[in-house]
């Protein structure tokens, strides 16, 4: 190491995260996991790679380091309880609730970082649409409503949502 050069500790995460993803989906090629271990996995070390990109630029200000630094502990967190609680089933306990509406914001926070506002607007949209969509007439496409249970099981503890045919399609033959 060079004098006066100093260890850069989120390149270096960055960096074996990055290595991780490329073995954990050569070895899911042949080895699969659970879907929803596997997604929620591969989900989750893209969302750190995008916030760990923003850690790691050198003009960003400590406020929005520290942000940056929130968000990757929310990450793990919210996606590691999918890790480790697999087995949830129908049932949705309020951490789940509480970890489901983390996960949705970090994907979206990481969404605006990596492809802007349009698709993020876009998503925000739609759940808008699943929150508020009983109060819209049926000819302009009202629902009957669902409730938060229900919301959360699909969007966050089912390959239905977050961690859909997209995720695994990524997973699979894009990544």
């Amino acid at each position: 190491m060079k004098p006066g050069a100093s260890i850069h500790i989120p390149g270096l995460i960055y960096r074996a995260i990055c290595s991780f993803l490329t073995v954990f989906a050569l070895w899911n090629v042949v080895n699969p996991l659970d879907p929803m271990i596997e997604r929620a996995l591969f989900v989750g070390l893209l969302v750190l790679i995008v916030y760990l990109q923003s850690l790691m630029k050198p003009d960003r200000s400590a406020v929005l380091r520290a942000l940056d630094v929130a968000l990757i502990f929310a990450t793990v967190a919210s996606y590691g309880y999918i890790i480790w609680n697999e087995d949830l089933g129908l049932f949705v306990p309020t951490e789940a609730m509480v970890l489901g509406f983390v996960a949705i914001v970090v994907i979206l926070e990481a969404t605006r970082r990596s492809m802007g506002w349009a698709l993020t607007i876009l998503i925000c949209a739609f759940l808008l649409y699943i929150y508020y969509g009983e109060h819209l007439p049926f000819w302009l496409g009202g629902h009957m409503g669902f409730g938060n249970e229900r919301i959360m099981g699909n969007l966050y503890l089912s390959t239905n949502g977050l961690f859909g045919i997209i995720a695994h399609v990524m997973l699979k033959y894009v990544f």
